[in-house]
C-alpha cells in the first residue's frame, strides 16, 4: 500500500512539473508562433514618414503668387491682352512669354510674345501684347494699333471670343506663373474681360481700359 502511494505522489510531480513548463512567458500570446512570418497584409510604417496636415493643400491646387498679371483680355474687336505688375517693387520680366494654350492646357511659346531681355515694369505699371497678328514680332513694337497705346509686344495667336480661350504667363525658365481662362461669349464687341478691383480681383465685364485702371462703365 505504501509503495502505491508513493508511486501515485511521485506521478502527480511530473504531470505538474511539464504543465509549468509549457506556460507561456508573462506578456506573451501563448498562440503566437515566433517564427511565422509577419501579415503580409499589413502596410510598413516608416517612422521617418512625416504627418500629412489635411488642411495643406495639394501641389495642383493652384499656382504661386506672382506679380505679373494678366489684368484684361479684349477678345471682340482688336484683340489684346493687358498685364499688370501688382507687386511693391520693379519687375524684371525679361525673357518672360505671354501665350495661349493648346486643347491639352499646354503653352503654346512658338506664338508667345516675349520680353526683351531686361525689361522692367514699374510697380502698378501696366504693358499691353497686342494679339490675333499674321506674326509675332520680336521685342518692342510701337506700332500697336491700340489708341493711346505706344509700346506693346505684337503676338500671332487670337482670343476666340466664341469659344474661349487659356492665357498663361511664362517666366524666363519656361515655368508658368499665372494663368487665367477667358470664356467663350463672355463679352461683346465694345466690352473687356476684366479684373475688379484692378488688378486682384475677380473677372467681370468691363469696358475697354488699355493701360488704365478698370472699369464697367
Amino acid at each position: 500500500m505504501r509503495k502505491t502511494i508513493t508511486l501515485v505522489a511521485l506521478l502527480s510531480v511530473l504531470v505538474v512539473g511539464c504543465s509549468e513548463g509549457e506556460t507561456a512567458p508573462p506578456g506573451t500570446d501563448a498562440g503566437f508562433d515566433a517564427g511565422a512570418a509577419p501579415d503580409a497584409g499589413a502596410p510598413e510604417v516608416d517612422a521617418n514618414t512625416p504627418e500629412v496636415d489635411a488642411g495643406m493643400p495639394s501641389p495642383d491646387a493652384g499656382l504661386p503668387p506672382s506679380a505679373l498679371v494678366i489684368n484684361e483680355v479684349r477678345a471682340s474687336g482688336d484683340d489684346w491682352i493687358e498685364v499688370k505688375n501688382i507687386g511693391g517693387t520693379r519687375l524684371d520680366v525679361g525673357g518672360w512669354i505671354v501665350t495661349q494654350v493648346d486643347d491639352l492646357g499646354a503653352p503654346e511659346p512658338a506664338r508667345s510674345a516675349a520680353f526683351p531681355e531686361g525689361f522692367e515694369l514699374a510697380p502698378g505699371a501696366y504693358f499691353l501684347i497686342v494679339a490675333d497678328q499674321p506674326a509675332a514680332l520680336e521685342g518692342l513694337q510701337t506700332e500697336c494699333f491700340v489708341e493711346g497705346v505706344d509700346e506693346c509686344l505684337i503676338a500671332e495667336f487670337g482670343i476666340s471670343a466664341g469659344d474661349g480661350d487659356g492665357l498663361v504667363i511664362l517666366d524666363a525658365s519656361g515655368v508658368v506663373v499665372h494663368a487665367m481662362t477667358y470664356p467663350g461669349g463672355a463679352t461683346g464687341a465694345d466690352q473687356t474681360w476684366s479684373r475688379l478691383p484692378d488688378g486682384t480681383g475677380d473677372f467681370v465685364v468691363g469696358v475697354p481700359t488699355p493701360l488704365a485702371a478698370n472699369a464697367t462703365e
